[in-house]
């Protein structure tokens, strides 16, 4: 606060999009809530396919456009492989991105609203977080590395490290947003944090399962670290299933109504 209550300056407030797979969709549907009710943020963080949400927030893009998106978005687009433990090239994921973009926007000095893609770098365990410090990487490559889950995507190679799923480490990126000097987080989690994992005592069940409860230990993290957490209601979405995009939009934008009382409040 300034002398005498005066230069008093408003709240910088982050928006943190967190992992899930195709459940990640619900992110839209907060973004499209957020924009009919006059909600911007000063910045926002996204991780894995949070990251996409992010980047497409950061950038300005339209909610028809996001929509259309991911209406249009196909596994193929995006897996070279359909086996387990044969990874897909991560490159799919980058040129199905930057075709989506196009050569001008997938820029990070492009963004209208400053935004951080997180991953990890399985060489030195560390997180990686890619922002407008990055601008020499496409926003696309930064998603793809991002979205690189373990044992369904190889890693994706940068100046030396060797990229991940940053939902490994931080799968609510609440802390990304504290360090870039937010005081308040408003968290969309649309992971799953109280259903069984593992179907099997087999190792393709089990070790993905493993990967699974890793996340769900980082993503707490996260949600201890917001002043806000959304949860859609997302029980009966699959990880990786594309065709039921609408309803989990749906639940998204539904689940943000619902709190945009609380949310507004952030802001004062």
């Amino acid at each position: 606060m300034g002398f005498l209550g005066f230069g008093r300056r408003r709240r910088k407030v982050g928006l943190a999009l967190g992992g899930g797979g195709a459940r990640a969709f619900a992110h839209l549907g907060v973004i499209k809530a957020l924009r009919e009710n006059g909600v911007v943020f000063d910045c926002v963080a996204g991780v894995s396919a949070g990251a996409i949400a992010a980047a497409a927030y950061g950038l300005g893009m339209t909610f028809e456009e996001m929509q259309a998106a991911a209406l249009n978005l196909k596994k193929r687009d995006i897996l070279s492989s359909k086996l387990f433990f044969i990874p897909s090239d991560p490159r799919r994921v980058e040129e199905t991105f930057h075709k989506l973009l196009g050569d001008e926007r997938d820029d990070f000095k492009k963004c209208v609203i400053p935004m951080s893609i997180v991953s990890v770098d399985v060489v030195s365990a560390r997180e990686y977080v890619f922002d407008s410090t990055s601008a020499d990487v496409p926003i696309s490559r930064a998603v793809s590395a991002s979205c690189a889950v373990p044992g369904v995507f190889a890693p994706v190679k940068h100046e030396g490290m060797l990229l991940m799923d940053g939902g490994l480490m931080n799968n609510v990126p609440a802390s990304v947003l504290r360090d870039h000097g937010c005081d308040a987080v408003l968290a969309v989690h649309v992971g799953n944090l109280s259903t069984p994992v593992a179907k099997g005592a087999g190792l393709t069940d089990v070790l993905p399962s493993a990967i699974k409860i890793l996340i769900r230990a980082t993503s707490q993290k996260g949600i201890n670290q917001s002043d806000i957490v959304i949860i859609p209601d997302l029980e009966k979405q699959k990880f990786i299933k594309f065709d039921n995009v609408e309803p989990i939009i749906e639940a998204g934008y539904n689940a943000a109504m619902a709190r945009m009382t609380e949310i507004k409040e952030l802001f004062k």
